[in-house]
């Protein structure tokens, strides 16, 4: 059994910038993550920033109100150390500092204010599928970047990347998993240039909330998807999954 600590984390926005800026803010939230577990752990910060505690949390992207004076993000982490950090780093009245790489100005900042930092419950059910809350950084096998949208390259790149997840997270799996996936998209997943200190990352990224990964076959699949992530450059929150009534429309 997979150990998963799942958090919603709600805030009011007190920047006016965040409604120009809350698409490039994915290494800002990485570093703030990075450094409430470096202020409690520096030890377990190292670990996670070299890479050897492998995807040791997953953040969506933040969701905001229509009129952008509220808004929510998720985050996922397999370990029970990474969450007992965020438990008490992440709690209700903190004050979330994130620099703005899409302004000009350097010291420009967004500051959102935690209302409710809620732990969740959620029942996976891999064959009602499960939805994308971030978009997601895809390459084949041999490392090549998916760049055009075929859905059998891409269902082919998406298992492949599940099962070499798989076989590094669960104890004793030597084999491939024995699962299907099939996409279920009211159209083809659209490609956007993100900026990560400057360089550009393209990640894929759904149409609509109703779009979701369907999965048929050994549960742990699904369950190493939602948990772990899915794709490259997960720590900086590319490849969250969740349930599809979680995504808001727009």
């Amino acid at each position: 059994m997979l150990m998963y600590s799942r958090f919603k984390i709600n805030c009011r926005n007190l920047s006016p910038t965040l409604k120009d800026s809350y698409y490039d803010m994915k290494y800002s939230f990485y570093s703030l993550l990075l450094e409430a577990i470096k202020s409690r752990d520096s030890n377990l910060s190292e670990m996670i920033h070299s890479g050897k505690r492998k995807r040791a949390f997953l953040f969506s992207n933040l969701f905001p109100t229509s009129n952008f004076r509220y808004c929510h993000f998720y985050l996922t982490t397999p370990y029970k150390d990474v969450a007992d950090v965020f438990t008490k780093a992440l709690s209700k009245n903190v004050l979330l500092n994130l620099g703005n790489h899409l302004l000009k100005s350097d010291d420009s900042k967004v500051q959102l204010l935690i209302t409710r930092s809620e732990v969740q419950m959620i029942t996976l059910n891999p064959e009602k599928g499960l939805s994308f809350l971030s978009p997601i950084v895809l390459r084949d096998k041999n490392g090549k970047a998916i760049n055009s949208f075929d859905e059998d390259t891409f269902i082919k790149a998406l298992k492949g990347n599940i099962n070499r997840v798989a076989k590094a997270v669960l104890p004793d799996l030597n084999d491939d998993l024995n699962f299907d996936i099939s996409l279920n998209l009211t159209k083809p997943m659209k490609k956007k240039l993100y900026s990560i200190k400057g360089h550009p990352i393209r990640a894929w990224s759904a149409n609509s909330p109703n779009d979701k990964i369907i999965f048929k076959g050994d549960s742990r699949a699904a369950s190493v998807a939602l948990y772990y992530g899915i794709g490259d450059r997960t720590h900086l929150g590319f490849g969250m999954l969740g349930l599809a009534k979680e995504v808001p429309s727009e």
